[in-house]
């Protein structure tokens, strides 16, 4: 079976945030991409959805990703809690929520 696309996982993942997901969607999704073994985004995998995104400034972005336990962040796998997501510009120094560089996150925080 085909490995699930970053897309694909961001889609799951906020129908499983937002308690959207029912019986027939997640087959149709396993059909097509697989069991994933875990539905949760990895920190390396939510990095590789701000690339090629730039800072207001103009700059590019460090290559890691900034984290912290937040209630309103993100499920990422391997943790626990929510984390809040951040990326670092190379040039002014700034921190971008993951948010603001357009990936919204479920207001339906699971707690």
């Amino acid at each position: 079976m085909a490995k699930p696309s970053v897309e694909q996982l961001i889609e799951l993942h906020n129908q499983i945030a937002a308690g959207r997901v029912t019986s027939e969607n997640l087959q149709k999704f396993l059909e097509t991409v697989g069991k994933p073994t875990d539905h949760h985004l990895t920190l390396v995998e939510f990095r590789a959805l701000a690339e090629g995104a730039s800072c207001s400034c103009g700059g590019s972005f460090l290559p890691h990703i900034n984290h912290y336990d937040h209630y309103a962040g993100w499920l990422v796998q391997g943790y626990i809690r929510r984390q809040w997501l951040s990326v670092t510009c190379r040039k002014c120094g700034m921190e971008t929520s993951f948010q603001h560089l357009g990936h919204g996150i479920s207001k339906d925080i699971v707690h």
